[in-house]
């Protein structure tokens, strides 16, 4: 088995570390490397950066809609696993109100 591979985009041959995982390549791997897949979809990104913004906030919705208590949750999380942490905000965030 090979332990490298040619990226189809940059055509560098790169060990096989370098390619993201998919089950439906023949090789298991990406045809792009990493740096080049990441390339790619951060130049996508910023073109469709109003469908990104869109489905990020419909996913929001459906997520909140679905688990209507999962911030409180976190919160109650967070506050129990380090409440001196929470106590020095809320000493922060009184004397910041108070001036």
């Amino acid at each position: 088995m090979n332990s490298s591979k040619t990226c189809s985009k940059c055509q560098e041959v790169k060990p096989l570390s370098d390619y993201y995982r998919n089950k439906g390549m023949a090789s298991g791997r990406l045809n792009a490397c990493k740096k080049c897949s990441k390339d790619y979809h951060k130049k996508w990104t910023s073109i469709n950066i109003e469908k990104v913004r869109d489905y990020s906030r419909e996913w929001a919705k459906k997520d909140r809609e679905q688990h209507p208590n999962k911030s409180a949750i976190c919160v109650q999380r967070s506050r129990a696993k380090s409440p001196e942490k929470h106590r020095a905000r809320q000493l922060l965030h009184n004397a910041i109100r108070a001036k």
